[in-house]
């Protein structure tokens, strides 16, 4: 038996217990010790790659977290919140997972925060794509303006001319959610104290704020690695 056949029929006993995650975790984390691991010829991202290939079969995946790995379970939050948790870990967007992963574990417990972790995750992203092609920043860092930053050097302005009307009425909608997101957060988040307009937010309505979100970044992500859109 070869080694990757050993731990694919490890992997497979383990996630057949009751207590499968919490065993996978001890397994993952003696494994991916930093310390064991300084003076040995091993290379830790490709350690990493490898698990991960296995483990997202079944929903988890190898993260560093703090300076640790860590075994974690697949959010399964929307249809967008796997795939983009996917870009992020290929992407190595360690911020905008660690807002992400805030986002999705406190969206019941503590929305207000669930969605000032969504918001900040889109505008890591918007941020990211604009570094990577070497653009500034607009002049008012809002969301809204980030996003419209975004979508106009990624050719995705609805002010083109070349698109059909419906394209066009989606990428401004786009706009108008990330604008609608951080209004949101302004009324109702925990980021910016006590504002005038303050109401609590629930945590139906923080998902669909991590929803929202995860579309634009996972859409903005997605065009920006093919660099050429076409309707």
């Amino acid at each position: 038996m070869t080694r990757s056949e050993f731990v694919g029929n490890t992997l497979k006993i383990i996630n057949e217990r009751n207590d499968a995650k919490e065993v996978m975790e001890c397994v993952v984390r003696r494994i991916l010790d930093v310390d064991e691991l300084e003076d040995c010829d091993v290379n830790i991202d490709n350690m990493v790659e490898s698990l991960n290939a296995r483990l997202s079969k079944d929903r988890y995946y190898v993260a560093n977290v703090g300076g640790k790995f860590r075994l974690l379970e697949e959010p399964t939050v929307g249809i967008a919140g796997p795939m983009l948790g996917v870009m992020i870990r290929e992407l190595n967007l360690d911020t905008v997972r660690e807002d992400y992963e805030r986002a999705i574990d406190s969206a019941d417990d503590d929305p207000a925060d669930a969605l000032t972790s969504a918001c900040s995750m889109l505008e890591s992203v918007c941020k990211k794509i604009l570094d990577e092609m070497e653009v500034g920043y607009p002049t008012k860092e809002t969301i809204g303006s980030l996003a419209n930053e975004v979508q106009k050097h990624l050719n995705l302005s609805p002010a083109r001319k070349d698109i059909e009307d419906d394209i066009r009425q989606i990428l401004s909608g786009l706009i108008t959610v990330a604008n609608g997101i951080g209004a949101l957060r302004t009324h109702a988040g925990d980021a910016h104290g006590h504002a005038k307009l303050r109401y609590k937010v629930d945590p139906r309505t923080a998902k669909l704020a991590i929803h929202a979100s995860s579309t634009l970044a996972m859409f903005y992500i997605d065009t920006w690695k093919k660099q050429s859109v076409k309707y």
